[in-house]
């Protein structure tokens, strides 16, 4: 990487840990409008049963969609049955599953990939699919770092990236992240990955949804795709750097965005990462935007999306897709996109860069189970 294009960087994340800063002062613009009536919108999956299990069709509680230009299909995640009402047994760890669908959204093939666990986050780098999950399954390649044994179909669960080879739908690898996953709740489980190239490593947040459990074991991991060691991003003295449940994940050249469920971004110089001074950097939080999940990069905005509480919680229960610009003169602007569903949490989102279709997880297991394709030519540009 050139000096300049280095330096460029560091002026845009400047930048934006300046405007996070001051944008507590500001108020974010609500838009309103559902995300299924954007124009041009188109929107799959059916509301689940009303009744247990609560199956939804295609996608059954859709958590994560990605694009892959290669192969011209969008992958999504589903997590199946409803995490968090009993203790995990060997079956209800081998439920997930991908779904692949055709560039305008159109249902190719259901059950892509079955046997996963609790499939969340995933992501696509050169022809491999990568999936956080907590599994009990697949047999794992690095298994000292197993807390759970790594051994497949032994009724002990290990959060892990799953790597499949998109060309033959075949899981080719996996790998534990030593995160202790809280099994009486299901909680504490890998979250959002990205994959860095030059590094040939994952990096993968934690999900952390219980207030009980709230800045315990939220870590960012690092995981070598040739098996060594994960380690947690950290700074001396501090598990917990990145804050309450560390979630969406982003990479932006040699740098990791993170957000997390205090609406907080932060950014990882990956350069320095494994320095004993730890470069990483709290940007500032965002007021209006809470629980943060799903996020990506259009041009130069983020794409967010929020899932905050319901009222009773202490929350509003807002649950939206917003975008984030932060101009060269020193100036922040946010537009909020679409609002999810009432009861509808929206998830990981996924882009298709060349066309500008964003695809959005409508998570829930009875109101959600859904994907809405939108384009972002038809919803309002920043100025």
């Amino acid at each position: 990487m050139t000096h300049s294009k280095k330096w460029s960087i560091r002026i845009f994340f400047l930048s934006l840990s300046i405007i996070l800063g001051l944008a507590a002062m500001g108020t974010p613009v609500f838009a309103g409008i559902k995300c299924e009536a954007v124009p041009g919108a188109v929107t799959i999956g059916a509301q689940a049963q009303l009744v247990p299990p609560f199956a939804g069709t295609p996608f059954w509680r859709p958590e994560s969609a990605q694009w892959d230009p290669r192969s011209g299909s969008w992958y999504v995640s589903n997590q199946h049955l409803l995490t968090g009402i009993a203790p995990p047994t060997a079956p209800s760890m081998t439920d997930g599953y991908i779904t692949q669908l055709n560039a305008d959204g159109s249902l190719a093939e259901q059950n892509w990939v079955v046997g996963l666990g609790d499939p969340k986050g995933i992501r696509i780098l050169e022809g491999k699919l990568y999936v956080a999950d907590f599994n009990d399954s697949i047999d794992v390649a690095n298994t000292a770092y197993c807390l759970g044994g790594g051994i497949a179909d032994d009724g002990v669960g290990d959060n892990m990236i799953v790597v499949i080879d998109i060309a033959t739908a075949a899981i080719e690898n996996a790998l534990c992240v030593p995160e202790p996953a809280e099994v009486s709740t299901i909680d504490n489980q890998v979250n959002d990955p990205v994959v860095d190239k030059k590094a040939a490593s994952v990096y993968v947040s934690t999900r952390n949804t219980l207030p009980i459990l709230q800045g315990l074991e939220t870590h960012v991991w690092r995981v070598p795709l040739d098996g060594s060691e994960p380690v947690p991003l950290q700074v001396d003295g501090d598990d917990t750097p990145f804050g309450i449940r560390p979630n969406g994940t982003l990479l932006i050249q040699n740098d990791l965005v993170v957000v997390n469920g205090e609406g907080k971004f932060y950014r990882v110089d990956l350069d320095t990462a494994f320095d004993p001074t730890q470069s990483i950097v709290l940007l500032g939080a965002w007021p209006g935007l809470k629980s943060l999940d799903g996020l990506e990069r259009d041009g130069g905005s983020f794409l967010v999306t929020m899932n905050e509480a319901p009222t009773a919680n202490g929350g509003t229960g807002i649950t939206k897709l917003a975008r984030i610009r932060f101009q060269p003169d020193g100036t922040v602007k946010e537009q909020d996109l679409c609002d999810g569903n009432s009861g509808a949490q929206l998830a990981d989102i996924g882009i298709n860069h060349d066309t500008r279709v964003v695809a959005i997880p409508q998570l829930n297991q009875i109101f959600g189970n859904k994907i809405t394709f939108i384009s972002l030519d038809n919803v309002p540009e920043l100025d």
